[in-house]
């Protein structure tokens, strides 16, 4: 129900408080932060591993159900985490906190829904997405995960909420 709610605020309330607020300018992307959440509740995966999801960690399965009928299942290699360091600047670590932690995650069908909209949308980008990642910001570069509070383009502020 809680979640519901906020993706609620996210969805329909927000991009509209925007909108009076800042009637011209850049539009937040609700849309990107959804998905965000989304998938890491789906995954339990920790803050910027989900932002490292790849498009070759994103796999479907087709599982027969016991009454015949076939279902698509998602699984998402947990294999990364994205770290942004001063020599280096932003990438793709190939392990997430812990090498150990690696695994395959079979995702529930609400995260399956928005991995299978991810990867179908998914456009290669060598230059700008060398690491072939999910979420890309508005330019198709990786997001940062040291901005995630600015992911969407908006401050998580008590303001945001209705009174």
């Amino acid at each position: 129900m809680q979640v519901k709610y906020i993706l609620h605020l996210i969805r329909d309330v927000w991009p509209e408080r925007h909108r009076k607020r800042y009637p011209v300018g850049r539009r937040p992307n609700f849309k990107l932060l959804t998905d965000y959440i989304l998938i890491t509740l789906g995954t339990s995966e920790r803050t910027a591993e989900p932002i490292a999801i790849r498009f070759q960690d994103v796999r479907f399965e087709a599982v027969e159900q016991p009454d015949g009928s076939l279902t698509m299942d998602a699984l998402v290699w947990v294999g990364g985490t994205m770290v942004r360091t001063r020599s280096r600047g932003l990438f793709r670590q190939d392990s997430p906190k812990a090498e150990r932690q690696k695994r395959w995650v079979r995702v529930p069908k609400f995260a399956a829904k928005v991995l299978s909209e991810l990867v179908a949308s998914h456009v290669p980008d060598p230059e700008r997405n060398p690491d072939d990642v999910l979420f890309t910001t508005e330019r198709g570069r990786p997001c940062d995960p040291s901005a995630l509070g600015e992911l969407a383009g908006v401050s998580f502020s008590a303001r945001m909420w209705p009174a």
